[in-house]
This record gives structure tokens, C-alpha cells and sequence, in this order.
């Protein structure tokens, strides 16, 4: 087994290309390239190979977090571990200490843990990803509507029958003209446990909505009342899934936030997608209630017993 640290931009592009299916939006190097700062991150791809095969695991380390983490930081989620599994006893040997890699998927986990069982207590943390699929519904939102029960149905669009009523309308804009708003309606909304406290996520939250701006796939929802802005909610759209990313809205005005949600998936349905990511992590538990499929993902820590 050969193993080597590769911490050349151009080489970890090119092996990022090798190993990356390019298929998911977190699984293309614009993205997580986007997330990069040289000032703030310092390369470090585990490239292992043998005579027959090869692996690699793209990390970086973040000199704000003084830790490890996936390229890309903890945006990008469901994370694959691009190493054949028995690789990987070399790959934790060598693994830099403090490490956190977040969210790496089920699949990956079963590949690894089923080969090697003795190392399924290493993925104890768990969390899981939150998803629709649309196929069942024909496009028709009112086939979703048909898997709640007749009573929340029926109040969620009273709800909404009601905010129309008063004069609230919504409007869809395909850049993120409106991030600073969104960011100062998510803190209104949650105080303290914005995810927006934190300049880090930020900064990552700024990266890639320009991103996706700028490619053409960001969808944002902007609800008014009397030519005021009342809420914000982003997802963005990419090769058949649809992304619900983060939003907010005045918390004085009811009802904002499950229209919101499901003006985004009425849009996934009009534009044809096939399924709708929700994203990971439910903290405070509204994703029960939208009747979603959850996956689990998984975290591996070396030397790092903090959370993330």
C-alpha cells in the first residue's frame, strides 16, 4: 500500500475528478471549490493506492476550526468515502488527529462496516438526511396533499387560503439578490440558533448561492404583504433534485413558513424533478411533519471528541 498527501490545487482537482461520481451538486468541485480559501484552509488529499486499486479521501484543514474536515467543510452533505473498504485500516492509520468527517452516507458506512464490522463502533454519531420522491405524484401537488391526514390537510390550506385572503402574495427570483434579507429574517426567526450566529456558515452560505446565481439553478421565494418582505426561503435545482436549502421569515406574521415550504415543492414538481432534498438534521422537528423518507448519515471523529 502506497500512500501519499497531495496539497497541490491542480493535482487534488485533478484526483477530485478521478474518484467523484460528478453527480449530486455536493459531488462537484465548483462547489466544495467555492467553500475554499487558501488563507483559511490548507489542503491534505489521502491519495492510496496498490497494484490493482485506489482510494481517496480529500480533506482540508480548517485553521479557524484547527481541525480536518472533508474539502468543502460540513455545507456539503452525504458524503462518500472514495476508498475500496478494505483500505480502510491504512486510511484510519493515517488519518490526521483532530478529524471530523460529518454526514458520510449509509452507503458507505454498510460497505465499510460489512466488510469489517470491527469498526462499526467508530460511526456511533448519527444523524439523517431528509427527502421526497416525486415520482409517485405525477407533478399534481395535490397528489402530495393526499398523504396527510384529512385534518391537517384541510387546516394547512385554510392557512394558506387565509394569508391570501389578507393580501400576502409570493414571487420567485432565480439569483440571491435577496441573501442578506434571508439572513436577517433566519436570525429574527430563530435568534440564537440561527445557523447564521456563526461567520463561518456565513461565508460558506454567501460561496455557493452565488454559485448556483450564477449557474442559473438557485429558486428563491420571496412572500410579501403591501410591498414588504415577510419571508425568504432558497432551494436550487440540479440534474433531476430538487434542494431545499434555508429560509426565514417574520415570526409575528403566522403561517410564512409551511407556505414556503410548499411553494418550493410545488416548484420541484413543476420543474420536473424526481426527487427533493430537505438536507440533513431536523433539530427542531418540522420535517416529521411533511411525510419525508429519512437516510441516515454518519460522523467519524479521530482525536476530535467535540461536536460539530
Amino acid at each position: 500500500m502506497k500512500i501519499s498527501i497531495v496539497d497541490n490545487i491542480n493535482q487534488c482537482e485533478k484526483l477530485w475528478n478521478q474518484f467523484s461520481t460528478n453527480t449530486r451538486v455536493w459531488d462537484l468541485w465548483k462547489t466544495n471549490f467555492a467553500l475554499y480559501n487558501p488563507e483559511d484552509h490548507v489542503l491534505h488529499f489521502i491519495f492510496l493506492e496498490s497494484e490493482n486499486e485506489s482510494g481517496l479521501l480529500p480533506l482540508w484543514y480548517d485553521k479557524h476550526y484547527k481541525k480536518y474536515y472533508f474539502f468543502g467543510g460540513n455545507y456539503p452533505e452525504n458524503r462518500n468515502l472514495w476508498i475500496p473498504p478494505k483500505f480502510f485500516p491504512d486510511l484510519w492509520e493515517n488519518l490526521p488527529e483532530p478529524t471530523a468527517l460529518i454526514d458520510i452516507t449509509d452507503e458507505s458506512f454498510q460497505a465499510i462496516t460489512n466488510s469489517l464490522p470491527e469498526y462499526k463502533d467508530l460511526f456511533i454519531e448519527k444523524d439523517f438526511s431528509y427527502s421526497l420522491d416525486l415520482t409517485i405524484f405525477n407533478g399534481d401537488i395535490n397528489e402530495y396533499l393526499k398523504t396527510f391526514s384529512r385534518k391537517h390537510r384541510k387546516n394547512l390550506l385554510y392557512d394558506i387560503r387565509k394569508l391570501l385572503s389578507l393580501g400576502y402574495g409570493v414571487r420567485w427570483e432565480n439569483n440571491n439578490d435577496k441573501s442578506e434579507k434571508l439572513i436577517e429574517l433566519n436570525k429574527e426567526r430563530f435568534l440564537e440558533e440561527s445557523d447564521f450566529n456563526d461567520n463561518e456558515v456565513l461565508k460558506d452560505f454567501n460561496a455557493f448561492t452565488k454559485l448556483f446565481s450564477e449557474d442559473g439553478i438557485l429558486k428563491t421565494s420571496i412572500v410579501e404583504l403591501s410591498d414588504e418582505i415577510i419571508g425568504v426561503e432558497m432551494g436550487f435545482f440540479h440534474e433531476d433534485t430538487y434542494y431545499l436549502l434555508n429560509g426565514g421569515f417574520n415570526p409575528t406574521h403566522k403561517n410564512i413558513g409551511k407556505w414556503m415550504i410548499l411553494e418550493h415543492i410545488k416548484k420541484a414538481l413543476e420543474l420536473g424533478a424526481i426527487k427533493m432534498d430537505f438536507l440533513v438534521g431536523d433539530s427542531s422537528g418540522w420535517k416529521k411533519l411533511w411525510n419525508l423518507s429519512e437516510t441516515p448519515v454518519y460522523t467519524l471523529r479521530k482525536g476530535d471528541p467535540s461536536c460539530d
